[in-house]
């Protein structure tokens, strides 16, 4: 298939490679005589047709065992039945082998022969007596590990493999490891014919029989041969010998194999053994290039072997190490290349990239300095340096360096010339893309996100495959308000990397950031798809499904992101919020303030915690929360507001309404621009003043009134700029002038106020609140019209109203079950007419007649204009009693009685204990004692009704 040819066999190095623990285990398990160690192999598989031709009778080898300097440790796995029949004290006639066989160990496995085990000490036996020289393997090898696991790590701590034509040449030569193969006369088709070398392996020398069965002359040939190479071992290493000893390796393959047979003299002045170190030296370079990093560890080890003095050599060990994972490790080679040279900065550096890893970033930070004392112009080192100053929050450093660190590319780097491929940049390219992004970020830390996109915007022109750029880039923008942009950029990181399970959480904020909670929790559960232990996505994900109501499944993934990760302070809260919602208090605020242990500075858990104290009605505590707050935010616009309405909850109006206009700058309130100033109160002077509604129906209603005032006390005419809804409502104010659409072209005006913001010009407190009713105004004839609708009905008329708007936070609190409002039904000369429009009115069908309840007509307010119809009813009613919703203001600021349903947890404007409002003078509150508990409260208001009645 892949059209393979002698010259052109896959041969150019390695391509097994053990467990570089394993070897050095095992080395030490090996003889640790100076001799020069041979591994060997006789017997092939009894059960191969060809065995009787190619396995050798273990006497043979006896030749090679006499060689001085020699030793022969047996790789024959159960070590054959040549052993036995050898071991017989020469009775059938043969040599006698048993004192020169001597046992190796392993893994305390069970000894043969027997004698007692190795001493405690160590797994290998004493060094062999004079005349012991080969050496045996007992034991559970390659059992427990799989096949060939501790054979080839064996093999590693040998000097040279001489084997039959069995697995061991195929295993030795895969790993790159000097083998010579014993071949019969009729060899394999695989080792060709007539060659003493093999494309197959580099490394292979073949010695084949002259005529068949002639062990004796190969053994006479392979005798001479490693009598010359264990010669070498006393002379300097000279490659011209080595090479007439290794004439069959290829040149390419050369080096590696000359440093193994110029004598394999463990001085590392033998010039072949530097050879040979850069040689797999340079293949660890090309291995870690590609990512094949347990290639590349084993490949810098033997290197290293080579040359255990080379600083460069251990460095780039160090740094595989590092990339695999295996820090102790990496830490001890790079600190041993230091000690062989004080001034080497890039191992300086890469120990301080092996301390960040293990999180001990102030050493991470004095090895990179001292990398660069070594190296002033290291940029790479400077970024590192950037990367670990960031992770100590030292951002205004971190950007330095890595100012630094591109300022060789003038610091401002244009995109490089390309090969002409797309994406792929020029060699420093990614380096610089690198910095610049890490720039960004640190930028990003500080709150300067505009600098921080452009950098990003940089890295991904100087790299348009990258990927980590464009997911940044999303972040920031998203955080400008840019969101549009935003998701381009995730969507431009996720084209790049389909995988990219960070881009996919990013994009599902983008989306919640727009409201689309829907797109927004498609992209967390692909996310979690991909990364199902993905803590951040499953807060977020909590996020979306709270915001969508969903609250039980939110704390499902809150908690679950906990988890994951229990010191995650932003789930902590975030779940607080939601519990703190349900009236889970006291949970609420213990986590909070666990939040807040682990991350002292979390203004945000500060504020959330002064929101819950208040609805507890710790206010003072809540106060507390929000200086917390401010002291570590100075400008936290949320922390304001919120401060704010503890303010005004507790009658503080003075500090609550100029706290209250930092609503502005919080992010779910967009402060409008018409081009003229705000109004400060100053005289008008027949000028043109225009209020705009904000916020809820139920706060236009609640604060039209001081449009009276204005006109009243200035000469000016008077424009009210609000939602088309309320149109056809607040024409009917005869103190507004003018009344325009929301989305409209805005009149010709000369000041500007939101309507929320009066209180403050006019320096509203409790006891000066307008409190005057009515300011509203039902058309007559609807009034007198709806008088005869209702006309038929003799008792007490009282309207109700039980459901709030959903989508306010406190709505769940607020919003009762139309079903508590039974107690009121049931008092004789009583009929309650249902005001509820729309939503919750699917609840009336839900009551199974357990009372009766007056339905008015649904399309009410369809034909006259919204609340017209509902303004004229509540004219003729006698009693409005209903949950805290617009409803409410209407009837109020109509100058209606009304009795207000109120929860525990009230909102601030009908301020702490007290029954009456000073907003609406006919209006009395019920609150809850204890919250959610609105049986309690209907049956005081049924009390109450009774008496009335």
């Amino acid at each position: 298939m892949l059209l393979t040819t002698v010259d052109r066999v896959p041969s150019g190095g390695p391509y097994l490679f053990p467990d570089e623990r394993l070897v050095e285990e095992w080395r030490r398990k090996l003889p640790t005589t100076e001799g020069f160690q041979v591994g060997i192999c006789w017997q092939g598989s009894v059960r191969q047709p060809v065995d009787r031709q190619r396995s050798i009778p273990l006497e043979n080898f006896l030749a090679l065992a006499e060689i001085s300097g020699v030793e022969l440790i047996s790789l024959q796995k159960g070590g054959g039945p040549q052993i036995a029949a050898m071991g017989d004290g020469g009775g059938n006639g043969g040599p006698a082998l048993a004192s020169s066989l001597v046992p190796l160990y392993d893994d305390g496995g069970a000894h043969g022969g027997g004698g007692a085990g190795p001493p405690e000490e160590s797994l290998a036996c004493p060094v062999a007596a004079e005349g012991q020289k080969i050496w045996f393997l007992h034991g559970e090898r390659d059992q427990s590990r799989g096949a060939f696991v501790d054979t080839a790590a064996i093999i590693m701590g040998l000097d040279l493999v001489i084997t039959l034509d069995t697995s061991i040449a195929h295993l030795a030569g895969g790993l790159g490891m000097p083998v010579w193969v014993l071949l019969p006369h009729a060899a394999d088709w695989r080792w060709l014919l007539d060659r003493d070398d093999s494309p197959w392996y580099p490394t292979v020398r073949l010695f084949r029989q002259s005529s068949p069965g002639d062990w004796q002359g190969v053994f006479r040939r392979v005798a001479e041969a490693l009598r010359e190479l264990v010669a070498v071992r006393t002379l300097t290493g000279s490659p011209a010998a080595a090479r007439t000893l290794t004439r069959s390796v290829s040149e390419a393959s050369r080096l590696p194999v000359l440093a193994y047979a110029s004598g394999l003299c463990r001085p590392t002045s033998n010039p072949a053994y530097a050879q040979g170190s850069r040689v797999w030296n340079r293949r660890g370079i090309a291995a870690a290039e590609r990512g094949r990093l347990e290639e590349a560890v084993s490949l810098f080890r033997r290197a290293v072997r080579f040359q255990p003095d080379s600083p460069e050599m251990r460095s780039n060990l160090g740094n595989a190490l590092r990339n695999h994972g295996d820090l102790a490790d990496a830490a001890e080679q790079l600190q041993q290349a230091i000690a062989l040279k004080a001034d080497y900065a890039e191992a300086h550096h890469n120990l301080g990239l092996v301390r960040a890893r293990e999180r001990r970033f102030e050493e991470a930070i004095a090895c990179f300095e001292k990398a660069l004392e070594c190296k002033p112009d290291f940029a790479q080192c400077r970024n590192s340096l950037g990367v670990a100053l960031a992770d100590v929050r030292r951002f205004a450093d971190a950007e330095a360096s890595f100012r630094r660190a591109i300022e060789p590319w003038g610091g401002l780097p244009r995109p490089s010339a390309t090969d002409g491929r797309p994406g792929k940049a020029a060699p420093q390219g990614p380096f610089v893309a690198r910095a610049m992004n890490n720039l960004g970020n640190a930028l990003s830390q500080q709150g300067k996100r505009a600098e921080a996109a452009k950098c990003f915007e940089r890295a991904t022109k100087i790299d348009s495959q990258f990927a980590d750029a464009y997911n940044n880039l999303g972040n920031v923008l998203r955080e400008l308000g840019r969101h549009a942009k935003a998701i381009a950029a995730f969507e431009r990181a996720l084209a790049i990397r389909p995988k990219f399970a960070e881009a996919h959480n990013n994009l599902g904020i983008a989306w919640s950031a727009r409201r689309n909670y829907d797109q927004a929790l498609a992209c967390y559960a692909e996310a979690l798809r991909l990364w199902p232990d993905y803590a951040a996505a499953h807060n977020n994900r909590g996020i979306a499904l709270a915001n969508r109501g969903d609250w039980a499944d939110a704390i499902v993934n809150y908690r679950r992101a906990l988890e994951l990760k229990p010191d995650y302070a932003e789930a902590m809260n975030n779940l607080g919020i939601v519990l703190s919602q349900q009236g889970e208090y006291e949970e609420a605020i213990a986590l909070y303030k666990r939040a807040i242990e682990l991350k002292p500075d979390y203004a945000e858990a500060f504020s959330n915690m002064g929101i819950t104290l208040t609805e507890c009605r710790r206010i003072d505590e809540a106060l507390e929360g929000y200086a917390q707050a401010l002291e570590h935010k100075e400008n936290y616009p949320d922390a304001r507001m919120n401060r704010a309405l503890s303010y005004l909850i507790r009658g503080d109006f003075e500090r609550g309404w100029r706290e209250y206009e930092w609503r502005w700058k919080c992010k779910d309130f967009n402060a409008r621009k018409f081009g003229k100033p705000a109004w400060d109160g100053s005289p008008l002077h027949g000028r043109r003043i225009m209020f705009h509604a904000e916020q809820g129906f139920g706060d236009t209603f609640q604060f039209i009134r001081y449009a009276r005032l204005v006109k009243e006390r200035y000469d000016c005419t008077v424009i009210l700029w609000c939602p088309k809804q309320l149109v056809p409502l607040v024409r009917e104010i005869p103190y507004i002038d003018e009344v325009t659409i929301e989305g409209e072209p805005i009149p010709e005006i000369d000041v500007h106020l939101p309507l929320l913001s009066l209180p403050m010009v006019f320096g509203t407190t409790v006891e000066t609140v307008p409190g005057e009713v009515p300011y509203l105004y039902a058309k007559p004839e609807l009034i007198e019209r709806w008088r005869k609708e209702l006309s038929y009905i003799g008792a007490l008329k009282i309207g109700i109203a039980w459901k709030g708007n959903p989508r306010y936070r406190g709505d769940r609190h607020r919003s009762i079950p139309l079903e508590r409002f039974a107690p009121l039904a049931d008092i004789p000369g009583v009929r309650l007419i249902g005001l509820q429009k729309g939503l919750g009115t699917e609840q009336i069908a839900q009551l199974n007649d357990r009372f009766s309840l007056t339905e008015l007509p649904a399309s009410r307010d369809e034909a006259a204009g919204s609340f017209m119809d509902t303004a004229a009813i509540l004219k003729n009613i006698d009693l409005v009693i209903s949950c805290d919703s617009s409803l409410t203001h209407l009837a109020g600021g109509l100058g209606v009685p009304v009795w207000l349903a109120q929860s525990l947890a009230s909102d601030w404007r009908w301020l702490l204990n007290r029954d009456d409002s000073p907003w609406y003078p006919a209006l009395r509150i019920f609150r809850q004692k204890t919250l959610g508990d609105w049986e309690e409260v209907f049956e005081r208001m049924a009390g109450e009704l009774r008496a009335l009645v």
